[in-house]
């Protein structure tokens, strides 16, 4: 197995540099498609608000406290939609700057590992999309009854929308990262095990940072967080137990 030869520390750097740089140009140009349409992707991050109030019987129609927070939501909107858009380019770019550093045959992974990540990716957007959000607007619509008068800022919900949709997206990653670290022998799984309890405290505070001060959400964000740590300890168990999967993707 010979290894790649050895780039200084300098060429690493630019390298970094203009993979930072095309992804840029990469989000900076979805971003220019998202602005042309704002209202289309609005009503699309409306959605399930619009399905959770429907289910609750409440008014779909969502608030605005200052003049310039349509404005802005707007465009927070039209840049959330154009990092979904452009995260593929990005995973792209960051494996293919990871493969610099492998060997040939670790190389390999990163090939197969990328269809992988864009699936990942997907259902993590996809999972917040119809299942987190509605479940958090319910829970939190309902909460305290009859004696409080529910009323959504369009700015919150689009803070909700971000964290989970793009930011689940991102975490949904966790179990392939796991995967790829043991198979070029970075962790493994006895080292997964004996530190869960680290895994559910990191999730927990990374929950915190990412989410809006409150307790719901950092729930809805932290418990599949969970979930996907201990999905990724046992894909590592199971890839363990099948080398065969290994040599087929060395060839």
């Amino acid at each position: 197995m010979t290894k790649n030869i050895e780039m200084p520390l300098t060429e690493h750097l630019e390298e970094l540099r203009l993979r930072v740089a095309h992804c840029l140009i990469v989000l900076f140009g979805c971003l220019g498609v998202c602005l042309i349409d704002q209202e289309f992707y609005m009503s699309i991050v409306l959605l399930p608000h619009h399905h959770a109030m429907e289910i609750l019987n409440l008014p779909a129609t969502i608030q605005v406290l200052r003049y310039e927070e349509s404005f802005f939501a707007h465009l927070k909107v039209s840049v959330i939609i154009a990092l979904i858009l452009s995260m593929p380019f990005s995973l792209y770019q960051g494996w293919m700057f990871v493969a610099t550093g492998l060997y040939p045959d670790e190389k390999n992974y990163v090939q197969s590992f990328f269809p992988f990540t864009l699936f990942f990716f997907m259902l993590g957007v996809l999972f917040g999309y119809f299942l987190l959000i509605p479940l958090g607007l319910q829970f939190l619509a309902n909460y305290g009854g009859a004696t409080v008068h529910v009323g959504f800022t369009l700015s919150s919900y689009i803070s909700l929308f971000f964290v989970l949709t793009f930011v689940c997206g991102v975490i949904f990653e966790l179990p392939l990262i796991m995967l790829f670290l043991a198979k070029i022998n970075v962790f493994n799984t006895s080292f997964y095990l004996q530190n869960w309890r680290y895994s559910i405290l990191v999730a927990f505070v990374l929950a915190a940072l990412f989410t809006p001060p409150d307790i719901v959400t950092q729930i809805l964000l932290a418990f599949p967080m969970i979930l996907l740590y201990f999905s990724g300890v046992l894909l590592c168990r199971i890839s363990e137990r099948m080398p065969l999967i290994d040599e087929y993707i060395k060839t």
